[in-house]
């Protein structure tokens, strides 16, 4: 697992979207990594959990990524409850400069 991860973040306040990196809170301490910058402890919840391939629109648009697993949670009755975090597991480059990546999506919901 590498310690250091490409990710995505859709806040549930501002309802905006930007990257940012995962890394664990045990390499954290371990690497003694700066907590004074813009830095989110992400808690264990209850989450609807998905992969979602996005092509070239994660470029244009980081929404894009989020909007059909976001229609399918409410057309499902869950509740989303928190931000919605994503990691970046693999980018396809194919000729000319297309792109395919994977993203495994946590999406969280509250419980009934």
């Amino acid at each position: 697992m590498p310690t250091v991860q490409l990710g995505v973040i859709k806040h549930s306040e501002s309802n905006s979207s930007n990257f940012g990196y995962l890394v664990s809170k045990e390499k954290v301490n371990e690497l003694n990594l700066p907590l004074k910058l813009n830095v989110k402890n992400i808690k264990s919840k209850s989450c609807l959990h998905t992969i979602k391939i996005v092509s070239d629109e994660l470029t244009l648009n980081q929404d894009a990524i989020f909007k059909d697993a976001i229609k399918y949670a409410h057309s499902k009755g869950l509740e989303i409850c928190g931000d919605i975090i994503g990691k970046i597991l693999v980018v396809d480059v194919y000729k000319p400069a297309k792109l395919q990546t994977y993203i495994e999506l946590w999406i969280p919901i509250k419980l009934l």
